[in-house]
């Protein structure tokens, strides 16, 4: 799959979110007026355009593969590696860093209690924390839920895929699976959260066998359609009628059609000249910067107990930011993209060991 720069932009806009949502923990409550509009917003719903990306990115990697009708087993092998080698090295480190902080740097009290923590890190290592977080738990985790959650997508498609092999079938499945979804008790429907998902892989299996329409609109339409609905995400949950999202998952929808304007490939997306670069920089190194950025706000507030000329809002929120994207790009220079490359080609060995005339390439997709 030829890699599209507007999804890049969008993973970009979805990291943004997040980050913003958790920087009330720089500000210690300081601006009221800034308090009134995290509550009346849901800047956290990136992590739903998130998961929309997700299902589509996989789906366009495993599916063709799955369909082939190669070795089963070898395929699975193929896409569990490069899945693994791409998250779990990231999450074991950025789960590990954390503790040690909590151990020897947190006189703040901001990285809480190792007896809450050492528990909510083997969650976060073994990607059951989405369940985990049903009970008490350290809040410097709470990244992970969506993680694990990925993490048993990963686990499960493959089966799925096997198991419904026409697209229409997959299509019926996924569209009948979301009533169920809804019906589900609040606290089970909070933490599976498998509707995004389950869109973004309806968007991938509609456009490969043609039955997605091309949007025909002109740019300038489509840039502005993006960015209504960018500005929706976090917004509209405050204004939309609580009655509506008992039986229409609006945010999923607002995410899944982000992506279906970026597959159009039409430059819908955010495609300002000034922001390109910071936005490809920013979308490339999402997955670092989202396991990383918040540990590095608790950090920030440590330095600022320590150093009092640093304990303002303004200091605590440019070492915060300056130290995040730092350690964002070297993780991703010199651990994230050595490791993932390790694991593209102990999957293009294993297609070559078990599947011989399957070229290499094809395995390098992911």
């Amino acid at each position: 799959m030829q890699r599209n720069e507007e999804l890049d932009r969008l993973r970009a806009v979805a990291i943004a979110m997040v980050m913003f949502r958790h920087s009330d923990a720089l500000t210690l409550h300081q601006f009221p007026i800034l308090d009134l509009f995290m509550q009346n917003t849901m800047f956290n719903l990136g992590v739903i355009l998130f998961f929309s990306i997700s299902g589509y990115v996989i789906s366009a990697t495993l599916i063709p593969e799955i369909d082939t009708g190669e070795d089963i087993r070898a395929t699975f092998l193929r896409f569990w590696i490069r899945r693994i080698t791409r998250i779990s090295p990231m999450a074991v480190l950025w789960a590990g860093i954390p503790l040690a902080c909590c151990v020897w740097f947190n006189s703040s009290g901001a990285f809480g209690s190792i007896e809450k923590n050492i528990p909510a890190a083997v969650a976060s290592i073994f990607n059951y924390f989405n369940f985990y977080t049903i009970t008490p738990h350290g809040d410097i985790y709470g990244v992970f839920w969506s993680l694990s959650l990925e993490e048993q997508f990963y686990l499960a498609f493959p089966f799925l895929l096997v198991a419904v092999k026409t697209s229409r079938s997959r299509l019926i499945l996924l569209a009948t699976i979301w009533p169920i979804l809804l019906a589900l008790p609040s606290w089970l429907g909070a933490v599976i959260p498998l509707f995004p998902i389950g869109l973004g892989v309806m968007i991938y299996i509609a456009e490969k066998e043609a039955w997605l329409p091309k949007l025909r609109i002109g740019m300038p339409y489509g840039v502005a359609l993006a960015c209504f609905l960018i500005i929706a995400l976090p917004l509209a949950p405050a204004y939309v009628p609580r009655v509506v999202h008992e039986f229409i998952p609006v945010m999923p929808i607002v995410a899944a059609s982000l992506v279906y304007l970026a597959i159009q490939r039409q430059q819908y997306i955010l495609p300002f000249s000034a922001w390109r670069i910071p936005l490809r920089w920013i979308g490339t190194r999402s997955y670092g910067l989202y396991l990383i950025h918040y540990p590095i706000f608790l950090l920030a507030i440590e330095i600022g107990q320590r150093f009092p000329l640093a304990n303002t809002t303004t200091w605590r929120s440019v070492i915060a930011l300056l130290l995040t994207a730092i350690l964002a790009e070297i993780c991703f220079r010199f651990f994230e993209t050595p490791i993932r490359n390790w694991g593209r080609s102990l999957s293009a060995q294993v297609a070559s060991e078990k599947t011989p005339t399957t070229s290499p390439a094809s395995s390098k997709a992911a």
